[in-house]
């Protein structure tokens, strides 16, 4: 393209002392340079473009190629199958991915957490993924997408399900992670199939919305325990807690008033417009929401300060409701809070990758914390929503948000966490 010689015009209009010259085509002129710069901007757009695709690296959208679509349509049918065939059956593990070791284990455990399961059995399961972004390989593709199971379970004989105190003839559990999945075709050649599939931590994951509230950052002072002693809240309701969990975790959530609704990050997952969203780190939002629903009374502050540990509130007054305290937002000092202040909650079992016991007889509206790397700091927060026994055993059933799960047993929950923490460690908050 010829660039247009403003030389002249330039040297007309900025000399500083004398006066702008009158030029015939007046109005005319500035509609030719409006639209050249137009059509730079025009240019210089195509090829950003050019160079970013350059570079094999492509948001979702219409661009997805047809062999990745098919591939992932593929995988996802046989993720359900494997889910569907009987534990025991050595197919199960077969008829998962490209048949790798890595793909065959992990495509059960991802989808449902559970690679056997002497409480349940599985008889329906959906499996639907989204694309959120691939990557060009020499090989294949790389192709992050934002995957939700959902498995119906009937009782294993023996097993009792029970959910908010009412015993259940089903189970219905989703579950809702972002995946790394690896692409290639046998030799080269042929139709692309998935031959890796990685989880990716919350942490690490991207977030596919643009409604996000700042979460604050936690430091040393946000657990510290409250200084008042603990005192009686009454009116407090574990049972509603529970139900608002059981509305907003489930994916589609379609007790719920649509007006409140909004979308969240993965297929399926609805989140309530009334709070805000901080993404991959909304578990102790949700948690907070959901007691507050059962009857938790909020503990507001005269001071402007979100790491008050006295107080415990989406929206402090002398902020106009615009900031919430950590003690709603962080699950460290939602620990803190709830334990030295709500005056429901006391201290009981714990669990780690050896065993889980401690957590047998949790009743509903408990909370269960996780700290990833085994230490003291509560990185994570979830809900008891009911139980799952079986003679002598007994596990809790969890809702969360952050990644969506609902009706989560917590073995499964720990399947999932253990493979990217495999020193994870978790702390329970038993309801009174």
């Amino acid at each position: 393209m010829v660039e247009p010689n403003y030389s002249q015009r330039s040297e007309d209009y900025l000399r500083p002392n004398e006066p702008v010259k009158k030029h015939k085509r007046g109005r005319f002129g500035g509609l030719i340079v409006t639209l050249v710069i137009i059509i730079a901007l025009v240019v210089t757009a195509a090829y950003v473009i050019r160079f970013r695709n350059s570079h094999h690296t492509f948001a979702a959208d219409s661009r997805t190629p047809k062999s990745v679509e098919n591939a992932l349509s593929d995988y996802s049918s046989r993720i359900r199958q494997a889910i569907l065939k009987p534990q025991e059956d050595a197919d199960a593990e077969a008829a998962v991915g490209a048949g790798t070791d890595d793909v065959s284990k992990l495509a059960i455990l991802n989808a449902t957490g559970l690679t056997e399961n002497e409480y349940l059995k599985p008889q329906l399961a959906t499996v639907n993924q989204v694309v959120a972004s691939f990557t060009k390989k020499p090989s294949g593709y790389e192709v992050l997408t934002y995957q939700t199971s959902v498995v119906e379970y009937t009782p294993q004989e023996g097993t009792t399900i029970t959910i908010n105190g009412v015993k259940k003839d089903l189970l219905v559990t989703s579950t809702s992670q972002m995946h790394r999945l690896s692409m290639k075709a046998e030799n080269g050649i042929g139709n692309l199939s998935v031959n890796k599939d990685e989880v990716v931590s919350p942490s690490a994951a991207p977030t596919a919305t643009t409604m996000l509230a700042t979460l604050p950052q936690e430091d040393g002072d946000a657990a510290k325990p409250a200084s008042s002693s603990a005192t009686s809240v009454s009116g407090f309701n574990p049972g509603r807690a529970v139900e608002y969990a059981e509305n907003w975790a489930r994916v589609g959530a379609e007790s719920v008033d649509d007006a409140e609704v909004r979308g969240g990050r993965y297929p399926g997952e609805v989140l309530n417009q009334k709070y805000p969203y901080y993404g991959n780190d909304n578990c102790a939002n949700f948690v907070s929401q959901a007691l507050a629903a059962g009857g938790l009374k909020r503990a507001n502050s005269l001071k402007l300060d979100v790491k008050n540990p006295d107080a415990w509130s989406d929206g402090l007054w002398l902020t106009l409701g615009v900031k919430a305290t950590r003690t709603w937002t962080l699950a460290n000092a939602n620990f803190a809070y709830m334990l030295s202040q709500s005056g429901h909650y006391v201290q009981a079992g714990e669990a780690d990758g050896k065993s889980m016991k401690q957590m047998a007889g949790l009743k509903p509206g408990s909370l269960i914390y996780a700290a990833w790397n085994g230490g003291e700091n509560k990185d994570h927060v979830a809900l008891v929503v009911g139980q799952l026994s079986r003679g002598k055993k007994s596990q809790p059933i969890i809702s969360q948000k952050g990644w969506n799960q609902y009706n989560m047993p917590l073995s499964a929950h720990r399947a999932h966490e253990l493979q990217q923490h495999k020193n994870a460690r978790w702390t329970a908050l038993a309801v009174k």
